[in-house]
Formats: structure tokens, sequence, C-alpha cells
């Protein structure tokens, strides 16, 4: 496989926000399902989907003020029964703590190996994103891994560059991002595509189609 592919995912819509930020977000399935095809015609090659209530738009989950415990036993838990329906999980980890977690899984046969994980860098009480984080994230991980990463906010963009220039695939979308420039809110998940598409040609990457995506990923099937 070319090592200038990228694959590049389109995070659609999150679990969080309404079109009181950005009135372009989708959050009816019918516009989240046309704004992740029109991503990938853009270039993206896999969609991060979160759903949202079919009558109402809101959001499935809630971050806001609440906590989420991942405690270990209940992380063993969920593993396995990924595991068990043979299912290939997307390991996020928000801080270098998670990675040794997501490691003790690996080891312990709840997740197989190659894996695959997404560095989140951003989120507010996690790692911050910084070249330091990512390059201290990605030298934590497994040598077989397949890795995405990401930034969110003003920090999207150059998170795109960053990943793709350490050998890691990327990450846009209204989830992530907003906005296609300081001040400017972004017209569709396709404009935000396009962009990091330009990004990633101008750093002599391209983006994989979703063929070479899922060798890339190490997807079965």
């Amino acid at each position: 496989m070319d090592s200038e592919k990228v694959v590049l995912t389109v995070s659609v819509t999150g679990s969080i926000g309404d079109r009181s930020s950005n009135p372009a977000l989708p959050v009816t399935p019918k516009e989240i399902a046309k704004s992740a095809v029109d991503a990938g015609k853009a270039g993206a090659a896999v969609a991060h989907i979160h759903v949202r209530d079919v009558q109402t738009g809101k959001p499935s989950m809630d971050f806001g003020p609440h906590v989420f415990i991942n405690y270990l036993p209940h992380v063993e838990w969920m593993a396995e029964r990924i595991r068990d329906a043979g299912v290939k999980p997307e390991l996020e980890v928000f801080d270098m703590g998670h990675i040794e977690k997501a490691k003790h899984l690996i080891r312990t046969g709840r997740i197989k190996s190659p894996p695959l994980f997404q560095l989140c860098t951003g989120i507010r009480w996690g790692i911050p994103a910084t070249p330091e984080s990512m390059i201290a994230m990605k030298g934590l991980l497994p040598h077989d891994a397949a890795w995405t990463g990401f930034g969110i906010g003003a920090t999207a963009f150059p998170m795109v560059a960053l990943a793709s220039v350490l050998g890691g695939n990327v990450r846009i979308g209204f989830e992530d991002c907003l906005y296609i420039e300081k001040g400017k809110p972004a017209s569709s998940n396709r404009q935000l595509v396009e962009k990091a598409v330009d990004i990633l040609r101008l750093l002599g990457r391209v983006p994989a189609r979703p063929a070479e995506a899922r060798k890339l990923l190490n997807l079965e099937g």
C-alpha cells in the first residue's frame, strides 16, 4: 500500500450541540447521511457518526456537566462484547493513561491485534492539542497499531497537518470544528473535508479511498 495514502475520517455530527452554533450542522438522519455522502465525494473514506433522536434531532448523549466513568471492569466487559460480535473497535484515547488501559485490553486478548487507535487532543481536561502531546501519545502506541489523530476548534486543521506528518490518519468535521477559518462558520462537512484534503496534498499526501482505507486500517471483509 502506498505510504502516501492517508485515511480521512469525517466526523459528521457530534454527541452534543445543535444548530445554534452553526445552522449548517446536520441533525436528522437524512441530513447526516447526505452530509456523509457529500464528504465522501470530497475525499473522506470513513464517516464517524453519532446517533441522534429520529423525531427531534437531539443528541443521543450529552457531555455537558456530566462525567463518563470508564472503570476497568466495565471497559473489559465492553471489549469482550465487541470482540465476540466480531467487530474491530476504534480505541478513542483522550490522555496517555487511556492508551495504557487499551494496551491492557490487547494483552489480555479482549481486543485483537493489530489495534485501531484514535488520538483525541484538545478536549477540555484531556491532553492538549500540541505537537509534544501527539508525539508522546504516538510513542506509547503498540508497534502494529493503525492510528488517527485530531484536534478540536482552532486546533483542528493544525492537527490534520501534524497527524499526517507523523504518519497517522486524519479526521475533520462538524463534531470537531464548526469553522472553516477564524470567524467564518463552515457551510458543510464537505467544505471542511476539502480544506483538509488541500492540506494533505500540500504535504505530499493523498486521501485514501474506502477500499484502500480498509487495508490501511486492517479491517476484515
